[in-house]
């Protein structure tokens, strides 16, 4: 007898009554998993479920499946390790036979190790370790301060040139000479026009203004000391709006020379352009004022930092020198004290030695000579 004969065929195909008693089949089909035949009171009282009995297999039965299985009965002997099909096949009409089930075990998973050994994970290499703490580089300007210059190592030098973008403002500037060029041409182009020759001034006198202000946006400084100062704060401000300014009349010239280069206007509206073009000649005239007046006054804020830095440096020197010159007359004072007290000193040992060659002379009975005039003058 081999083990599969205990086993019980549960088909979710086409649910069994597994109870001792044989039920005659519904008349009409079931659900293919959600059913079970679970005995009446008319059923012996052998085959009837407890609570206790409908819990524990609540309990045991894990909820992976979609479809309930039977619960163990009191008169029913079933293997340990009771199977269910894996798949479910819908109910046939006719009593043809059905395909045999696969069995997959129903019972609790195994507990889980930490790891699932597949071939790649068998064959793979471990994880790299995680790197060392990498300590950041020394700061240059704290230990080779006095190999550097003051402009490499100061945060507060920016370079204006960048700031204001002006190499992007000098070529728009080109771009739009060369279309005011093109643009007075296509104006001029018209055999009625009375005057083109003022036509053609109004329209000439754009690209020089437009070099004008290449050349006061290349005066731009490239490096310069962002001091923290109240003019130069305010200076920034209003030279930004100034460049703001150049910037968004430099494209709307564009787009106006721009359209007359491309669709010449008719002798209707030549009137309008002509006033529109006077009116940008003096627009830009203005921007190249504002921009040289600019200019002067960030060089008279550069000159006004510089002057008073170098107030700064020199009364501090003189300062240092006056501290020195106190330093050397207390010295000098005080050494020509110590001089004195030195050859006052002397006269005062040269006296008492004389003194004491006196009175040894005179205990003696001896006569001190006459100092000669060779001793006097060597005296």
């Amino acid at each position: 007898m081999s083990p599969l004969d205990d086993l019980v065929d549960v088909s979710l195909a086409s649910p069994p009554n597994i109870s001792p008693r044989s039920h005659p089949p519904a008349p009409s089909a079931r659900s293919t998993a959600s059913f079970i035949d679970i005995p009446t009171d008319e059923d012996d009282a052998s085959t009837s479920l407890s609570s206790f009995d409908i819990l524990r297999w609540q309990r045991r039965i894990p909820c992976d499946f979609g479809s309930p299985v039977v619960p163990p009965l009191s008169g029913v002997q079933l293997d340990a390790l009771p199977r269910i099909p894996a798949f479910s096949a819908p109910l046939r009409a006719d009593n043809s036979a059905l395909p045999s089930p696969q069995y997959v075990p129903c019972d609790e998973p195994p507990a889980y190790q930490g790891t699932v050994e597949t071939p790649v994970s068998a064959l793979a290499n471990p994880p790299p370790l995680r790197r060392s703490m990498v300590p950041l580089p020394p700061v240059p300007y704290e230990e080779q301060a006095g190999m550097q210059s003051d402009e490499l190592l100061s945060p507060l030098m920016t370079n204006l040139r960048d700031v204001f973008r002006i190499e992007s403002l000098v070529a728009r500037a080109e771009k739009c000479a060369d279309a005011s060029r093109d643009a007075a041409l296509s104006l001029c182009s018209c055999s009625l026009l009375k005057n083109p020759k003022v036509i053609m001034e109004v329209c000439n006198s754009i690209p020089p203004l437009l070099a004008t202000i290449q050349v006061e946006l290349n005066k731009t400084p490239k490096a310069f000391g962002l001091k923290n100062s109240g003019d130069l704060q305010r200076w920034f401000h209003r030279h930004c709006e100034i460049l703001a300014s150049v910037e968004r009349n430099i494209d709307l010239f564009y787009l106006f020379a721009n359209k007359i280069r491309q669709n010449p206007p008719r002798i209707h509206k030549l009137e309008g352009y002509v006033n529109k073009f006077y009116a940008y000649h003096v627009k830009f005239s203005d921007l190249a004022r504002r921009l040289a007046i600019s200019n002067e006054k960030l060089h008279l804020i550069d000159l006004r930092a510089r002057l008073i830095a170098e107030n700064r440096a020199a009364r501090l020197h003189a300062d240092q020198e006056r501290m020195h010159r106190h330093d050397f007359r207390v010295t000098w004072q005080e050494d020509r004290e110590r001089r004195r007290a030195m050859r006052e000193e002397f006269l005062l040992a040269r006296d008492t030695a004389r003194q004491l060659k006196l009175a040894k002379m005179s205990s003696n009975d001896i006569v001190p000579a006459a100092p000669t005039e060779a001793r006097r003058q060597g005296r």
